[in-house]
């Protein structure tokens, strides 16, 4: 048996690392998804990264780059000249975001014994202790909840700690299903629109915990002058762990999530058509909720997925993120990376289009590439001009395209009045 290649070395530590999807040139000895545009391969990696919550990797021209889901794009630089070196800068460009040279031959054989090192360390349990102390006392606390809770992993420990604490959680439209949506604790999704957080009334709870918001989740300085702390997403199991129930009245009470339900709810079984696009998202959500994944591109579909899809885990919602610039055709990237990860999950891209033929250059080049790939990916093409559905031919649609007894794409009208009706509630659309 031939020794394991420094190429295969790597492959280990993005593996171990938790990045292991790589998109451009091929790469020796490392799973790579070839994609010879290196603009189009940096769209596949940052949907990998936002489809999984995870650290994605573009090859070109003898560099790694480092691609994260909250859409950072720094470019520290690092040199890997050998076996300590590759595993370092690729450790290094993960905690920290940047690019690995790649001076050495993938191909030569690793040495003996080469060491794949962790970037995990253990956080301060009187930390945790402190926290858990506060949350316990406090009258009316209240948790706002970011990305970084889905990278860290964390989701049931702050689940855990919304049960135990009696408080509830407010997500970002990136952290969508750390609470399922009919949790008492669920107090709704912030972020979308101007007024988000004044309905929300922050200056009346007494501890604001703020957890994995990464740049861009909360924007200008809203927390100025109130209570609250920053707890480390990966800070959350620990916390749980040293978090006695609290005695203090349930923070369940949103004005946020009542009034915006008001509205969404009261159009689940409309018969108006087009149907309003919360009929839509209710329909994804029922068909993929509990296994499958809805991307949806920046703009109406991604507005209405994140402000209306009944979300009941993490991860089953991928939308771009705050605080960057959105780019055309993620959906169908994010889709597609998921496809290429697990072939035979459901998954739908939702995107604003008159039709699949008519969509724009960079969705149809991941759509090609789709194709290159052999890969079906079903895409909503949403248009207020579209054609007005019924909700069961609606349905109809969805069925034939996400489970292939149908055409892959479908386009559908929707009503735009909706949107008019949210903005009454919570102000003008702030997202993207």
């Amino acid at each position: 048996m031939s020794p394991p290649t420094l190429g295969a070395l790597l492959g280990a530590a993005l593996l171990r690392l938790g990045a292991p999807a790589v998109y451009g040139d091929p790469l020796a000895g490392v799973r790579t998804a070839t994609v010879k545009d290196p603009a189009l391969a940096r769209l596949m990696a940052f949907a990998d990264a936002r489809a999984h919550a995870r650290t994605s990797w573009v090859h070109s021209g003898g560099r790694l780059i480092a691609v994260d889901s909250s859409g950072r794009s720094l470019r520290l630089p690092h040199r890997a000249t050998d076996a300590d070196s590759l595993v370092a800068s690729v450790e290094m460009a993960v905690v920290g975001g940047g690019e690995v040279a790649l001076h050495l031959d993938l191909r030569s054989p690793a040495p003996a014994g080469a060491f794949i090192g962790s970037t995990t360390s253990a956080e301060s349990p009187p930390q945790a202790r402190q926290f858990a102390r506060r949350l316990t006392a406090a009258h009316r606390p209240i948790v706002l909840a970011g990305h970084g809770v889905l990278a860290a992993r964390t989701v049931p420990a702050l689940r855990a700690i919304a049960a135990a604490g009696r408080v509830g959680v407010l997500n970002t439209w990136s952290a969508k299903g750390v609470l399922p949506w009919e949790s008492p604790y669920h107090l709704g999704t912030f972020g979308l629109q101007e007024r988000d957080l004044a309905l929300a009334n922050l200056p009346g709870y007494d501890l604001i915990i703020q957890t994995g918001l990464v740049v861009g989740e909360l924007p200008g300085d809203p927390l100025r002058g109130l209570p609250s702390v920053t707890v480390p997403a990966a800070l959350l199991p620990a916390l749980a762990d040293q978090l006695q129930p609290r005695v203090g009245p349930a923070t369940t009470s949103s004005d946020l999530r009542n009034r915006l339900a008001a509205v969404v709810q009261s159009s689940w079984d409309s018969r108006r058509t087009p149907l309003p696009p919360a009929v839509l998202t209710r329909q994804y959500s029922d068909l993929l909720g509990d296994r499958g994944l809805v991307t949806a591109d920046a703009g109406t579909p991604g507005f209405f997925v994140g402000r209306t899809f009944p979300t009941l885990r993490p991860g089953s919602v991928v939308l771009p993120p705050a605080g960057v610039a959105a780019p055309a055709g993620f959906a169908v990237a994010a889709a597609l990376a998921r496809l290429r990860t697990a072939p035979a999950s459901p998954v739908l891209a939702v995107i604003h289009a008159r039709s699949v033929e008519r969509v724009d250059a960079a969705t149809a080049e991941v759509l090609g590439l789709a194709a290159e790939w052999r890969l079906r990916v079903p895409v909503a093409c949403w248009s207020p001009e579209g054609p007005g559905l019924s909700a069961q031919a609606h349905l109809e649609e969805v069925v034939g395209a996400v489970h292939g007894t149908g055409p892959s794409s479908y386009s559908v009208g929707y009503d735009r009045c909706q949107e008019r009706e949210l903005e009454a509630v919570a102000g003008p659309i702030t997202a993207w």
